[in-house]
């Protein structure tokens, strides 16, 4: 029988790598608790792994804009979070109990090695827009002015975040931002997004691909993914591959030749979904897209190994980690500590 062995990226495996952020982020998650204790988002385990690509990168982009900034190349650094939620999820297992875990924009203050000189965030809900701002109050190492929170549904007050973008900030049309735009389905319009890709900026984008051939075969899932899509050509595609290819070429496409993105990388996440026939593995995929520097953008790599890592690790590793994190659960390497290095090698022929 040929040996399966431990998928590894670099010196140390994914399960390894996973298990040493999460900690972190968690004791972050417990003390956000106890503010505004009754306004928490459920969330499913894999909602972990697309908050924790956004939150290694935030470091990256925040070192390699900010230095630009004092060169006077780009100014301001902004934050934009189309999304925002409540600055606070709740991550439900059957097997390990409850963790919480911080949204994305509290993710951005705490992770950023330089502060974002805007912080703007979009939420539709009240109760959900006053508790991350209090949150927001906790961490406030990354922000340099108050951050703004708008009241509100993302595709009718782009206008307002592309005017601050072009006008308030930016008169000599220098600004950079980093955005996150994390929909619960397909509320994302098109013509929401074009506007952003129009103007400098990095974007982490989720799609909920496998949806779509679902959703095609109703008029109103048409009509709404003709919203998302901004035409009906997705129409000619079947496989939620497809769908993600065209979506991606199309970010390609928007934006002069100063802001096009070059590299537009789709990072699929395993979704561990329980139904009555078992338990069967599907994917979203959170997009990055960013442009191709002078420099020839060396950092991606990172990113790229990042996507390895996330797409190696499934939704049993996701709640096994967080099960040893919580100290119900002890990994099979404990009981083989005595016999390293043997141990190492009777797990990896286990796994």
């Amino acid at each position: 029988m040929k040996r399966k062995r431990l998928v590894r990226a670099g010196r140390k495996d994914d399960y390894e790598w996973l298990k040493e952020r999460l900690p972190k982020v968690f004791e972050l998650g417990k003390r956000l608790s106890t503010v505004y204790p009754d306004v928490i988002v459920n969330a499913h385990p894999w909602t972990l792994l697309k908050l924790l690509l956004h939150s290694v990168y935030v470091p990256l982009y925040t070192s390699i804009i900010k230095p630009s900034i004092t060169k006077q190349r780009f100014y301001p650094m902004v934050y934009i979070d189309l999304f925002s939620g409540c600055g606070l999820n709740k991550i439900s297992t059957p097997s390990s109990g409850d963790v919480l875990m911080p949204g994305s924009p509290i993710l951005a203050s705490f992770f950023a090695r330089s502060k974002f000189d805007y912080f703007v965030c979009v939420e539709k809900n009240a109760k959900r827009a006053n508790a991350l701002k209090a949150r927001l109050k906790e961490v406030p190492d990354g922000y340099a002015s108050e951050p703004r929170i708008i009241l509100g549904d993302c595709n009718e007050v782009i206008d307002e975040i592309c005017f601050m973008l072009d006008v308030i900030l930016d008169k000599k049309r220098r600004s950079h931002y980093l955005a996150f735009i994390d929909p619960y389905g397909f509320e994302l319009s098109w013509f929401t997004l074009e506007k952003l890709l129009k103007r400098r900026g990095d974007l982490w984008i989720l799609m909920q691909a496998e949806q779509i051939p679902r959703m095609k075969g109703t008029p109103k899932g048409r009509e709404k993914l003709k919203e998302f899509f901004g035409d009906y050509r997705f129409m000619n595609f079947n496989k939620p591959t497809e769908f993600v290819v065209y979506y991606c070429h199309k970010i390609s496409r928007v934006g002069s030749i100063n802001v096009r993105r070059e590299f537009v990388i789709p990072c699929p996440i395993k979704l561990g979904i329980r139904t009555r026939k078992g338990r069967v593995t599907r994917r979203y995929y959170l997009i990055f897209a960013t442009r191709k520097t002078k420099q020839g953008s060396r950092w991606i790599k990172a990113v790229e190994k990042w996507r390895e890592r996330i797409k190696n690790l499934t939704p049993k590793l996701v709640e096994r980690a967080i099960g040893v994190i919580q100290g119900r659960e002890r990994d099979l390497i404990d009981f083989l500590e005595p016999l390293r290095p043997e141990g190492q090698r009777l797990l990896e022929e286990f796994q």
